[in-house]
């Protein structure tokens, strides 16, 4: 049970009320596009690129493209349907030099809401490509596959989601962030789940709608599986086969069902969504530094969760680690809790426990971390000292994201470190540029100095 101090500082309600709109499940795909692709390969020196953006409900398209050095007339230009290196047939015609504009030998495309005219599944599987034909070339000059690029999705997930007979008394919860690449059926996923007091014995993907119970699709496995320390479970799966249809879970036909065994069929669930990270998703009040003391003087900071989806969060609790910014009487060994409106969420003593290979930087041993999927809502970190011990501390809070993806971006050789407790996020490898850390609340510098 939360202490009264914890409790009236607990921010309760007003940022779960704060949703977003409903976000549409829009897949993004490149293409590279040069003369190499051709089936047979051509003697043309034009390049080019596109994005496609492609809204998977509404089987709409929004594609923009760029051709350098194409010194001839382009005489046609189509989405076509076959696997690399196969020559298929016409889904969507674009239009010849006409719909385009030319600078030189640089051509530029920019197509609003056209209607694909192909096979949903064979888009999202990389099974369709761009082709650019001339009179030189009339079976294509240059063409180029569309790759589809890992997209977000996230889950909510508490017992009011559930479909039973009788009614679940369950105060667990909590949430789920995905990175699923459609291409090759694989997906990343993240889950924390918070105040599960009985014992997980299985969980799943299920196929079907809000308030549908539906059949299992792929299988994540029980308790053996994550790493569970009181009610607090939480496991990565990285590079995961999705056996499910591809289609269902980007347009909100999945869900993630985790059962107990007090409830076989079920006792949370989360429904898959797209999700996008949108700026109301952030955190707020994220950073405090106090005197840590004993008894109602620990320090104690709030941090609220806004918007519709769960963020990606890091805790960190510092006291060795001030020493390296001048600060005097620092915390020796700080322990860091999370609470939320059931109480206790999760705690942490020393980061050591993270594997080497991917523990935080700038930390000591002693310092905690806990990193967590946090639904909307808002919480309460507690700092206080070992053994009663005092001292000067730092509660941090970070929001760990990767611009339009989940914080784990997939990648096919990613180890699976589900075993090693809480996961440093940024020394994970991922498809695409470096990602940039974003935080929340003053720089760890500024506060530890003691700049406000």
């Amino acid at each position: 049970m939360k202490s009264p101090f914890v409790r009236s500082l607990m921010f309760l309600g007003g940022f779960a009320a704060c949703l977003t709109p409903s976000i549409a499940q829009v897949v993004e795909f490149r293409a590279t596009i040069n003369a190499a692709q051709e089936n047979p390969a051509t003697a043309s020196t034009a390049t080019g690129s596109a994005v496609m953006l492609y809204d998977v409900r509404a089987n709409t398209f929004d594609l923009f493209v760029t051709l350098t050095g194409f010194t001839n007339t382009l005489s046609l230009s189509h989405v076509h349907e076959a696997a690399v290196g196969v020559n298929g047939p016409v889904v969507t015609n674009l239009g010849a030099e006409a719909v385009y504009v030319r600078t030189g030998t640089t051509l530029t495309g920019t197509f609003r809401n056209l209607t694909h005219g192909g096979d949903k599944l064979k888009l999202l599987q990389n099974g369709a490509y761009l082709n650019f034909h001339s009179s030189t070339n009339p079976s294509g000059e240059i063409r180029g596959q569309l790759i589809a690029q890992p997209k977000r999705l996230s889950a909510r997930i508490n017992s009011a989601n559930e479909v039973a007979a009788n009614p679940i008394v369950s105060n667990a919860f909590g949430g789920a962030l995905m990175s699923y690449d459609s291409g090759t059926n694989r997906v990343t996923l993240e889950v924390t789940l918070f105040n599960f007091s009985n014992t997980l014995t299985a969980s799943h993907f299920h196929e079907a709608a809000v308030g549908v119970n539906g059949p299992v699709v792929t299988n994540l496995g029980g308790a053996a599986v994550y790493t569970v320390a009181g009610g607090n479970i939480s496991r990565i799966f990285s590079d995961l086969a999705y056996t499910g249809d591809p289609i269902k879970l980007l347009t909100g036909g999945a869900y993630l069902n985790f059962h107990s065994n007090v409830y076989g069929g079920g006792e949370v669930r989360g429904q898959v969504v797209a999700a996008e990270e949108v700026a109301s998703s952030r955190l707020i009040n994220a950073s405090a530094r106090g005197f840590v003391g004993t008894g109602n003087q620990v320090l104690i900071a709030g941090v609220g969760v806004t918007g519709a989806e769960p963020v990606a969060v890091r805790i960190v609790g510092r006291g060795p680690s001030l020493a390296a910014f001048g600060v005097q009487g620092a915390l020796a060994d700080p322990v860091i809790s999370l609470y939320g409106p059931a109480g206790l969420m999760a705690t942490n003593d020393n980061h050591a426990i993270v594997a080497p290979a991917v523990a935080p930087t700038g930390l000591d041993a002693k310092d905690a971390v806990l990193d967590v999927i946090l639904p909307p809502g808002g919480y309460s970190i507690v700092i206080s000292g070992v053994g009663g011990a005092t001292g000067i501390g730092l509660i941090e809070s970070f929001e760990q994201r990767t611009g339009s993806t989940a914080r784990l971006s997939l990648v096919g050789t990613q180890p699976d470190v589900s075993a090693q407790g809480s996961l440093a996020s940024t020394t994970v490898a991922r498809k695409g540029p470096p990602a940039v850390l974003e935080i929340c609340g003053a720089p760890t510098a500024k506060l530890a100095a003691g700049t406000r």
